[in-house]
């Protein structure tokens, strides 16, 4: 569309997710899982928080959080069993990115360079 900055850090202009997780394997007998962690922000994995499953980006509502070895045990809304639970396995969590922690000055995320013009030290294009 002419006119209209694409904001969103895709090419294509559909929403962009960035990745938080991995669902590892169900764990217990309540529909927890296993949640490998892949952020810099493990702190904003809470109750309420929306997250997104899948190659489909299925939303879904995290319940409960704690922690487990290096990652998290995750509880989701409507997920109550362990197979409930292996459902979820062996796929990524995502956030959406404009729900993503704001970095500190001089820091950005990699789809932020989606887009931009990359020159030599000679202003030839790469």
């Amino acid at each position: 569309m002419a006119g209209r900055k694409n904001t969103s850090g895709s090419p294509d202009g559909e929403p962009v997710y960035l990745t938080v997780g991995f669902l590892r394997r169900p764990h217990g007998l309540h529909g927890e899982i296993i949640m490998d962690l892949h952020t810099d922000f493990p702190e904003r994995m809470k109750r309420g928080r929306k997250l997104f499953v899948g190659e489909d980006y299925q939303p879904i509502t995290l319940t409960n959080v704690r922690p487990h070895q290096s990652g998290l045990l995750v509880k989701f809304d409507g997920i109550e069993t362990p197979e409930d639970a292996g459902q979820l396995r062996n796929q990524w969590v995502y956030i959406k990115a404009k729900d993503a922690q704001p970095l500190p000055e001089g820091q950005i995320y990699q789809y932020e360079l989606f887009g931009l013009r990359v020159v030599d030290e000679n202003d030839n294009q790469l």
